[in-house]
C-alpha cells in the first residue's frame, strides 16, 4: 500500500467523521515520509473538523438536555450518542470555502505544477504535488497515472546511476591493469621476474579472468625460475626470496610466505623485516585458525 492509498483512506475517514481512523492513516503516511506536506495538511484538517464538530454537538445536545431537564452527566451521555450516531457534512476549511468548481481549479493547478516538476526531474517534489490532489479528490485518475510515471522515472534513474557507477569501476580497473602490464614488461626486460610476478598477482586480484595476465603469468614463472637459478650474491637472492614471499602472501598462501621469509632468516639472521614478517604471518594464521596442509 502506498501513501496515495493512505491519503485516500484518511480522507474517507474524515468524511465519515471517524477521526481516530483518519489519524491512524495519517500516522502510516508519516512512517514512510515524516515530512509529507499532504499528511500535515490532513492532520490540521482533522483537528479543525473535530473542534467544529464537537462544538456543534455540545451546543445542540446541551440545549436539548436542559430543555428536557437532564443533569450534566446525562447531557454528556447524549453528546456521545449524537457524535456516534449522526452524520454531518464536513466542516473543514476547504469544504466550507471551496465549491466544486474551485476544487477542480485546485486539482488542475496541482497537476500542472506536478507535471512541470516531473519534467524537470524533481521527482520527490512532483510526487508530493500529485499526492496532494488526493486530499481534494481521492479517486483522481490523472494524479494516480502521474504518480506511477514518477515512480517509474525514479526507478529508471536509480538503475542508470547504478550502471554508471559499475562502468566507472570497470574503467578504473582497466586503467590500473594497463599500468601494471606496462611495469611488468619493463621488469621482465630487465630480468626482474620475481618483481613482475607480484604485479601480475595484483592485476589478477582486480580481474581474475584477464587473459593477458594469465598468459604472461605462465611465461613469467619460467623467468622466475631462471632468475633464481642465476642469482649469485646473497643480497640478490634474499631480495628475490622476499618477492616470492610477498607474492604468496598476496595469494593468501600464508604458510608458503612464512617459509620464504624463514629462508631469508637462514641467509640473513639479523634481517628485522623478515623477522617482523614471520611474526605478522604467524599472527594471521592464528587469527584465521588455519592449519598447514
Amino acid at each position: 500500500m502506498n501513501t496515495a492509498e493512505f491519503i485516500s483512506n484518511a480522507q474517507k475517514a474524515i468524511d465519515e467523521n471517524d477521526f481516530e481512523r483518519a489519524k491512524k492513516e495519517v500516522e502510516r503516511i508519516f512512517m514512510f515520509d515524516p515530512e509529507n506536506p499532504t499528511a500535515k495538511d490532513l492532520l490540521n484538517r482533522i483537528a479543525n473538523v473535530e473542534t467544529s464538530y464537537g462544538e456543534v454537538k455540545v451546543a445542540e445536545v446541551s440545549k436539548e438536555g436542559f430543555e428536557k431537564g437532564l443533569v450534566l452527566e446525562d447531557v454528556k451521555t447524549e453528546i456521545n450518542k449524537k457524535i456516534k450516531t449522526e452524520d454531518i457534512v464536513r466542516s473543514s476549511e476547504v469544504s466550507t470555502k471551496e465549491n466544486k468548481q474551485e476544487k477542480k481549479v485546485s486539482v488542475k493547478k496541482l497537476i500542472k505544477e506536478g507535471k512541470k516538476l516531473y519534467k524537470s526531474k524533481r521527482y520527490y517534489e512532483a510526487l508530493n504535488k500529485f499526492e496532494a490532489v488526493f486530499v481534494i479528490d481521492a479517486q483522481n485518475e490523472r494524479a494516480s497515472y502521474y504518480i506511477d510515471k514518477v515512480k517509474e522515472a525514479m526507478a529508471a534513474e536509480r538503475e542508470a546511476e547504478h550502471k554508471k557507477i559499475q562502468e566507472e569501476q570497470r574503467e578504473k580497473i582497466r586503467e590500473k591493469i594497463e599500468k601494471y602490464t606496462g611495469k611488468i614488461k619493463t621488469l621482465q626486460s630487465q630480468g626482474k621476474y620475481t618483481e613482475a610476478a607480484i604485479l601480475i598477482e595484483k592485476g589478477l586480484l582486480l580481474d581474475p579472468t584477464n587473459k593477458y595476465l594469465l598468459a604472461i603469468k605462465k611465461l613469467n614463472e619460467n623467468g622466475v625460475k631462471e632468475q633464481l637459478s642465476l642469482e649469485k650474491s646473497s643480497q640478490e637472492k634474499v631480495k628475490n626470496i622476499v618477492n616470492r614471499a610477498v607474492k604468496e602472501y598476496i595469494q593468501g598462501n600464508y604458510f608458503e610466505a612464512k617459509k620464504y621469509f624463514e629462508q631469508v632468516l637462514e641467509i640473513s639472521p639479523d634481517d628485522i623485516k623478515a623477522k617482523n614478517s614471520v611474526e605478522k604471518i604467524e599472527a594471521k594464521i592464528s587469527k584465521l585458525g588455519l592449519e598447514k596442509k
